[in-house]
C-alpha cells in the first residue's frame, strides 16, 4: 500500500476525491486529509508519504508555493485544481500529473497507475544498480524496452541534457537515460571516469591529449570534451 495525502482547502472537493480513491484506487492508503495548507506543510515536513494530491489555489499558501517550501520531496505530487493556467509551472515542479476538477475517475486511475508503475520501475532499477555495484566493469542502463549491461571500457563519455544523460559508446552508439549525470558520476568516479565539466563525464583511458588553447581534452576518436577551469587541476592529477 502506498501512503497518500490530500491537501485541499475545499472540503467538498477533498471529500469527493477521497471517495474516488476509495472506489477506484485500492493500492493507495489515504492517511490524511488536510484543509489548511499551512498545516499541510507542517505535516509534510514531519511525515513520510508516497503520493500527495495537492490543490493549487488555496489561502495563505498556494499549492505551488507549498511544494517549493519542502526541501526534500521524497514523495510524488498530483496537482488537483479547477484552473488550467498552472500546468506549465506544475510540470516544472516535476508533478507526475495535473488533474482538473471535477476530477474524472478514469484520469485519476491513469494517474495513479502511472505512479505505481514508476515505483515498480524504481525498485527494479535499484535492484539492477545493486547488481552493477557488485559486478565488475559493468554499468546497468534501464531503457524503456530493455536493460543494458555496458562494459566500462566501451563507454566513451557521458553527456548531460537537462535531467537526462546520453551514454556515448566507442562504437558510436548512444543511449539516453532518465538519470542525471550526477547519478552516473557517483557510480563511476572510482571506475576510471572523471567529470571534466558540468555536462560531461569522461573515460580517462580514452583521453588522447589535453588542449590548452581550447580548454578541452581530445578523445581517441577525435571528440573534443570541454574542461571547466575548476576541473583542470583535478583532471591533470588523474592523468599524470
Amino acid at each position: 500500500m502506498y501512503k497518500s495525502v490530500i491537501i485541499d482547502d475545499e472540503q467538498n472537493s477533498a471529500f469527493a476525491l477521497e471517495k474516488l480513491l476509495e472506489k477506484y484506487c485500492p493500492d493507495l492508503e489515504l492517511v490524511n486529509i488536510i484543509n489548511d495548507p499551512r498545516e499541510g506543510l507542517e505535516y509534510l515536513l514531519a511525515n513520510e508519504i508516497d503520493l500527495l494530491f495537492l490543490d493549487i489555489q488555496m489561502p495563505h499558501i498556494t499549492g505551488l508555493e507549498l511544494i517549493k517550501r519542502v526541501p526534500k520531496k521524497n514523495f510524488h505530487v498530483v496537482f488537483t485544481t479547477a484552473y488550467d493556467q498552472y500546468a506549465i509551472e506544475a510540470i516544472k515542479l516535476q508533478a507526475i500529473d495535473y488533474l482538473l476538477k471535477p476530477i474524472d475517475p478514469e484520469q485519476l486511475v491513469q494517474s495513479v497507475s502511472r505512479y505505481i508503475e514508476s515505483k515498480k520501475d524504481e525498485k527494479i532499477e535499484d535492484l539492477l544498480n545493486g547488481v552493477s555495484k557488485t559486478s565488475t566493469n559493468k554499468l546497468v542502463i534501464q531503457l524503456q524496452d530493455k536493460t543494458l549491461f555496458l562494459d566500462y571500457k566501451e563507454i566513451n563519455y557521458l553527456e548531460a541534457e537537462s535531467n537526462y544523460t546520453h551514454v556515448h559508446m566507442i562504437d558510436g552508439s548512444n543511449y539516453m537515460t532518465s538519470k542525471t549525470i550526477k547519478h552516473f558520476e557517483e557510480l563511476l568516479n572510482q571506475e576510471g571516469f572523471y567529470r571534466t565539466h558540468q555536462s560531461f563525464l569522461v573515460n580517462l583511458d580514452l583521453i588522447r591529449e589535453y588542449s590548452k588553447p581550447d580548454h578541452s581534452v581530445v578523445l581517441k576518436n577525435g571528440k573534443f570534451i570541454p574542461v571547466s577551469k575548476n576541473k583542470k587541476e583535478g583532471l591533470l592529477n588523474q592523468l599524470l
